[in-house]
């Protein structure tokens, strides 16, 4: 699989599925639907943007990344939205 754009799409549906995992595994189910959906919208989406930003980044990074490097930045990715999506909410 070379295309970088269908790499960090299965990252990301990957990352979404064992974080959501994680998520109801610790914390049960969500008291109302409303909450699920929030919840799920937010980890959606920021797996999603950091799928984008990760496919961008390594289209054209020579050497290529191997599967691991592509994992990592994703998480990296990922944690920085996370870190900039909490500074945003608290101003």
């Amino acid at each position: 699989m070379n295309n970088p754009w269908l790499r960090a799409l299965l990252i990301s549906a990957v990352g979404f599925a064992l974080i959501t995992m994680l998520i109801f595994g610790i914390l049960g189910q969500p008291a109302s639907a409303a909450g699920m959906g929030e919840a799920l919208g937010r980890v959606g989406a920021a797996c999603l943007f950091a799928g984008l930003i990760t496919a961008w980044l390594g289209r054209k990074a020579s050497p290529a990344w191997s599967w691991w490097g592509w994992i990592g930045r994703w998480c990296a990715a990922l944690v920085l939205l996370w870190v900039l999506s909490v500074f945003g909410r608290g101003r």
